[in-house]
This record gives C-alpha cells, sequence and structure tokens, in this order.
C-alpha cells in the first residue's frame, strides 16, 4: 500500500491506536490488502471506478460488516496514494452528497 506523500505519521499513529482492538485490526488488514489488490489493478491499466467495486468483495477474507468498510474507506481516503480518487468513486457509487459520512 503506498502511502499519500505527507500522510506516513498520521498513517502511523492510526496503526498504533486504531489498530489495538481486533475489529481495528481487521479493517486495517482489509484497507491493506484491499488498497494492494486496486494498486495491482491500477498498474495493468485499469482504472480506480473500473476495479474498486470488484475488488472490494475480493479483499474481503474475513467476513467484513458494512460499517467495518466504511472505516476502511476513510482509513484509505486519509492516507493511501489514490484515497482522493477512491472518495470521489465512493461518493459517486454510493450517492452520498455529505463529506461527514466518508472522512
Amino acid at each position: 500500500m503506498k502511502i499519500k506523500e505527507g500522510k506516513q505519521e498520521w498513517h502511523d499513529k492510526f496503526i498504533n491506536t486504531d489498530n489495538q482492538s481486533i475489529y481495528g485490526g481487521d479493517v486495517v488488514l482489509y484497507a491493506k490488502h484491499w488498497a494492494d489488490m486496486m494498486e495491482s489493478e491500477i498498474s495493468k491499466g485499469n482504472t480506480l471506478p473500473e476495479i474498486a467495486y470488484e475488488t472490494s468483495f475480493e479483499a474481503d477474507t474475513i467476513g467484513i460488516s458494512g460499517n467495518m468498510f466504511r472505516y476502511a474507506v476513510k482509513f484509505l481516503v486519509n492516507c493511501w496514494e489514490y484515497g482522493d480518487e477512491l472518495h470521489r468513486w465512493y461518493k459517486e457509487y454510493y450517492n452520498i452528497k455529505d463529506d461527514a459520512e466518508v472522512i
């Protein structure tokens, strides 16, 4: 998972605080796996909007909940290199008008 420039400290703090519970650990594990899968597809020439939905299911090897998915999106939006693009996709795909529901 490629960290967005200037967000390494935020990422590390999140990992060291929110990753302490099983729930938080599962969210981070899922988010990083999903990000790696999307990066792999992007490197093959696919766009994030083309692959985000399908890879979100492929990356789920632990049975995450809807809340865990939203938490993973929030994590990626804030610190992943493609977070801004994921944010746009998520808002459009799920027809979200209020940023407070994402970040």
